[in-house]
Formats: structure tokens, C-alpha cells, sequence
């Protein structure tokens, strides 16, 4: 955030470019008027966005409110660059090459049918070119924290109205536009010739600057906002940062800030009422002297900002004599002041005694027979503690001993019980094999009689056939 300096102390500068645009036809050779409906208009930014048909277009088109070209100087060809020929001219296929200055070539080639060269101007911001014509402006002072919330609403809304009148396409001019329709809903003019009293607060502002808002909307920015593959967040948030960086710097939003205060405060809560006054000025900006600070402030509040300055070097809340910064003092009333309450060492042992930590050391050296016998009397009273253990180990010890030796037998009783099992599977399985073995000589004896009594019945029908 810049000092809350005076308007005359501030002076905002910014280098404006346009680009001039030219196709080549064989006949007529080079000129604005053999542009194709496709190409870029005859003069253009650098990114092709903006177009104008006329330099005096793009000049008025590329000045916002509260912001004039710079007195005794007019375009400047652009004749640095080193792709660019003795009068600055770059060529190129077509415009789509030219993606930014640094592209194309000074000698024209071939296939070269369009070229293009680079204008500059400077304008500079004067905040009194906004300011109502009826309103005698005083001190420029303005209170800090309260430009700080103004200027910051200011940027919010206008990048807000910004993504949502061009979500997908921004360009130069047309933030513009709209920043002008933002700085005219402030109406500073008619609030300007009422001035009544208790006129300023920021709700008032707020709601002016929501209303500008909403108009921004229509049908097509939503509709091309819900193509985009974007979300509204990352919109904004990009927007906010080039707008910055551009064409509402934080220096300008604060400029604005301070004129709107100076306007429409007739109480002055938030700004000096004296002509002039400066570094007098109850407004006046300063820097807290704490070390590891740095936080800005007006004069006016140094006092209450002091009350609560983390680094400030305060007294220890308990007085224990100690001297810190006051963001340190919670850490050290918890862990370090020689005045917090704490227990005796030898609490566990018995010694209930708290008293302060700067205490302790003495009440240890003092107390020392008192707590040698409590430790003797620990140590006898966890000698019985470990004799009672010490028989119940044993009897443990005993009880495992038992059921071991119970463990040993049944393994012992089932390793007799499995021999058991098998010599009755070794036995039983013999004596089927030898009455199988019977079987088949039985079924073997009486196949050879079948087949012997069918050679008998083959010839008795042999010797009934014959006669």
C-alpha cells in the first residue's frame, strides 16, 4: 500500500500503446484500406482486442476519467524495437502471427502481406479532474485504514463487474468504459452540491457501487461465462490481479478513495477539514517505531494503535520485572515469569507446596530433609509393593510350571493314542487284503466250473441235434 501522501506529491504515469495496421495489395501496395473483414481494425492494441478506425478513436477510447494525456506530446513511433525497419514498421504473413511485439521482421520477405507498427503515449492521473466543480478541496490527508477499505471495495467491485460483463474477453478499452461507469456511479457530482452533513459511510458507497454491479450484467456474459472452462473464482481472482497491475493500480484506487472521503465527508471523521495543514495533520501518516511492525496509521490513532501493537516492548503483566514484546506475553506467563505458579519437584512424593518459579530453588535447599524422607518413605512403601508382586510372580511361575508338566503328559497320552490308531489301520487293512485275496480264488474256482458245465450242455445239444 502506497503513503496517504498529498495528490500533488502522488503523480501516477502510464505508458499507453497502440498498434497500426496495414495489408499490402499489389495494385495499391501498402495501406489501412486492404484490410480484409477478417483482419484487425486499421489501428488496434497489441493483442488485437481493441480496435479503432482512427488514431483520435483510439485516444479518446484509451483515456479514462480522472486520467489525461500528457501536455505538449502526442505519438511517438516506437523505434527501439529490432525487428522493425527505419519507420517502424514490422512484417509478417498475416496478423495471427503477431502474437506480441517481438514477433515478425523489418525486412519485408516474400510472403510478407501485412505489417504493423507501434505507437506509444504517456497520461497521467490527476484526481482533481474528478472532483465536483462546486467543492473547495482541502487537506489531502485522508484517515489510512478507511482509504484502505474504500479503495479495496472500489477494486472488488470493478473486477467483479468486470468478469461478469467480460468473462472470456477483456481488453483495454473496454475496462475503460467501465471503470468510468463505475466512477459516475458514485455520483460525486450530486452528492458533491448537497453536502450535507453525516453525508460519507461506506455502506452508502457500497450500495452505489452494487447497483453498478448488477448493470453490468446481460444475457451474453453469462451465457459465455458458463462456456468458459474457467470457474467464476478463478475469473475473478485473475481479473483483480490484471487490473492491478494495469489499469486500476492500487495507487489509483487509493487516489479515488481519498477524493470520495475529501467529497462526501462533511464531518470530518475521516479527513482534515484545514487548508493545507500537512505533516501537522491529525491524518498525517505514520509508521508504528516498533521494531518488527511497520504497520501504517494516522496520526490520529497512534494512541489506539500503541494499546494494541504486538511489538510493542511492555512490562510482564505479572511484574515480574521481565520487559518483552506483547505478542511474546501469553508464551511467557505460561513458561517463562518467575511469578507463575508452579508445584514443588517432589510433588509426586508427597509436597503439595506451589508456590512461584523464582521460589522453587529455595524451597528445594530448604525442604531437602523433608523431602529426603519422603523419598525414603517412597522407596520403603514400593518395597513392599514389589515384595507383594514378587509373590505373585512365584505363584505365577508355579501355576505355569503345572500346567507345562499337564501339557507334557497329554502330548505324551495322544502321541500312544495315534500309534493305537494306526496298527488298527495296519491290522484292518491285512485282513481285507486276505479276504479279498479269497474272494477272487472263489470267484476264479467257480468261473472254471461254469465254464465246464457249458462244454457239457454244448454237447449233450450237439448229441440231441444229431439224433
Amino acid at each position: 500500500m502506497m503513503a496517504d501522501a498529498p495528490v500533488s506529491e502522488s503523480v501516477q504515469v502510464r505508458l499507453v500503446e497502440i498498434f497500426e495496421n496495414e495489408r499490402y495489395s499489389p495494385l495499391s501496395g501498402w495501406s489501412f484500406k486492404g484490410l480484409l473483414p477478417s483482419d484487425r481494425n486499421a489501428f488496434t492494441t497489441c493483442d488485437g482486442r481493441d480496435g479503432f478506425t482512427t488514431m483520435n478513436e483510439a485516444t479518446e477510447a484509451l483515456v479514462s476519467l480522472g486520467w489525461r494525456w500528457v501536455k505538449d506530446q502526442d505519438w511517438a513511433t516506437d523505434l527501439s524495437l529490432s525487428n522493425v525497419d527505419a519507420d517502424g514498421w514490422t512484417y509478417s504473413t498475416d496478423f495471427t502471427s503477431l502474437k506480441d511485439e517481438t514477433y515478425g521482421n523489418k525486412v519485408k520477405g516474400v510472403m510478407h502481406f501485412v505489417r504493423r507498427r507501434k505507437y506509444t503515449r504517456y497520461q497521467c492521473f490527476d484526481v482533481k479532474l474528478l472532483a465536483p466543480p462546486n467543492v473547495v478541496l482541502t487537506c489531502s490527508y485522508c484517515d489510512f485504514e478507511e482509504v484502505g477499505r474504500l479503495s479495496a471495495l472500489l477494486l472488488d467491485k470493478l473486477a467483479l463487474a468486470s468478469a461478469l460483463k467480460h468473462p472470456t474477453q477483456n481488453s483495454e478499452a473496454r475496462t475503460v468504459a467501465l471503470k468510468n461507469k463505475m466512477i459516475d456511479a458514485l455520483q460525486l457530482g450530486a452528492l458533491g452540491k448537497s453536502r450535507d452533513k453525516n453525508t460519507y459511510y461506506i455502506s452508502m458507497i457500497e450500495g452505489f457501487l452494487t447497483t453498478f454491479v448488477n448493470q453490468s450484467k446481460s444475457a451474453w456474459s453469462s451465457a459465455s461465462g458458463m462456456m468458459s472452462s474457467e470457474s467464476h473464482e478463478d475469473i475473478l481472482r485473475k481479473r483483480t490481479a490484471w487490473l492491478t497491475n494495469t489499469y486500476f493500480t492500487t495507487d489509483e484506487a487509493q487516489e479515488l478513495a481519498r477524493l470520495v472521503i475529501r467529497v462526501l465527508d462533511q464531518t470530518n471523521a475521516f479527513h482534515c477539514d484545514q487548508p493545507q495543514c500537512g505533516a501537522k495533520c491529525e491524518f498525517f501518516l505514520e509508521t508504528c517505531p516498533n521494531a518488527g511492525c511497520g504497520v501504517g496509521y494516522s496520526r490520529k490513532w497512534a494512541s489506539q494503535h500503541d494499546t494494541v501493537c504486538p511489538h510493542k516492548i511492555v512490562a510482564c503483566e505479572r511484574v515480574c520485572g521481565e520487559n518483552l514484546k506483547r505478542l511474546q506475553m501469553d508464551e511467557h506467563l505460561a513458561h517463562e515469569c518467575g511469578l507463575r505458579i508452579v508445584q514443588c519437584p517432589c510433588y509426586d512424593l508427597g509436597c503439595e507446596t506451589e508456590l512461584a518459579a523464582r521460589e522453587i530453588e529455595k524451597h528445594v535447599q530448604e525442604s531437602q530433609v523433608d523431602h529426603l524422607c519422603m523419598v525414603v518413605r517412597r522407596v520403603k512403601e514400593m518395597q513392599v509393593v514389589l515384595g507383594k508382586h514378587q509373590g505373585s510372580l512365584n505363584a505365577l511361575d508355579a501355576t505355569a510350571k503345572d500346567q507345562q508338566r499337564q501339557i507334557t503328559g497329554l502330548a505324551a497320552g495322544a502321541a500312544t493314542a495315534l500309534g493305537l490308531i494306526q496298527a488298527c489301520e495296519n491290522r484292518s487293512d491285512s485282513k481285507m487284503k486276505d479276504h479279498v485275496r479269497s474272494l477272487e480264488a472263489k470267484i476264479s474256482k467257480d468261473g472254471t466250473a461254469i465254464a465246464a458245465n457249458r462244454t457239457d450242455i454244448n454237447a449233450i445239444k450237439t448229441h440231441l441235434l444229431k439224433k
